[in-house]
């Protein structure tokens, strides 16, 4: 089955050197069996911020969702 999220893109050496970018996303088309696993990261004041989730052996970033969480735990539990 064919799933879709929203994933940020950035310029790396921006992003190592820890300067501001403005918030950019595209879509990102998977396989269920190709995602492995994810973890929901908070911000500095502990609300739930994004999501960070390994895909055919890539990681990718996603804003955080229930939806989006709930998607990824149900077809992690079906990848088994």
């Amino acid at each position: 089955m064919m799933n879709t999220v929203k994933i940020a893109i950035f310029d790396r050496k921006n992003h190592d050197m820890g300067l501001e970018q403005e918030d950019k996303y595209t879509d990102l088309f998977f396989r269920d069996k190709d995602l492995t696993s994810f973890w929901v990261s908070a911000d500095d004041d502990g609300k739930m911020d994004e999501i960070v989730f390994q895909c055919g052996g890539h990681q990718f970033v996603t804003p955080y969702s229930r939806k989006t969480e709930d998607r990824f735990k149900d077809i992690l539990s079906k990848n088994g």
